[in-house]
């Protein structure tokens, strides 16, 4: 982390940004349904709105437009601002969700070259997400991520939907 609270860009792949034009880049995102509907432990048991309303509001405050559902646009910025913009919607709440939801394809692109794909280091298990940030549905954990079962009784994260299954502690990581 810089001392701004913000990771640091890997080197390689901070030649690649800073020599990028400034320009029109785009983010492109796509996030798993099922990750997000099932019940734990396979998924979030939370309805999509509350997740793709932060991303909207998180996107349009830092200047995008929405060009199409998932596709987002901003003109005359310098290539690492959307790269930036990318790394921080890990900060949806709850703590932990958007990584462990992530499909594949969280992309940015400068309009009419080639674009950075981004979800490795954003996906769980990722450069930017090494660990869990809270709890998660134990079937979305990796195996290569650190985790422990919580104890029993724990609130359920912000906008899971009661049920038995996510009331049960053994279907969530910490």
């Amino acid at each position: 982390m810089d001392n701004h609270g913000l990771p640091q860009v890997p080197l390689a792949l901070d030649a690649r940004l800073v020599a990028l034009p400034l320009g029109a880049y785009g983010i492109s995102y796509d996030m798993s349904t099922r990750k997000t509907e099932d019940n734990p432990p396979r998924g979030w048991h939370a309805r999509r709105a509350p997740t793709y309303i932060q991303l909207v509001k998180h996107l349009q405050n830092c200047g995008f437009q929405q060009r199409q559902y998932s596709d987002w646009l901003c003109q005359d910025i310098q290539s690492i601002e959307p790269y930036w913009v990318m790394i921080r919607l890990k900060r949806i709440l709850p703590p932990g969700k958007f990584e462990s939801t992530v499909k594949k394809n969280i992309k940015m692109h400068l309009v009419t070259l080639e674009g950075f794909d981004a979800t490795p280091d954003i996906q769980l298990g990722g450069l930017y997400s090494p660990e869990l940030e809270g709890p998660t549905p134990a079937g979305l954990v990796p195996p290569t991520i650190p985790a422990v079962t919580p104890p029993p009784g724990g609130p359920l994260p912000k906008h899971t939907r009661d049920s038995e299954e996510a009331r049960d502690h053994n279907n969530w990581r910490i």
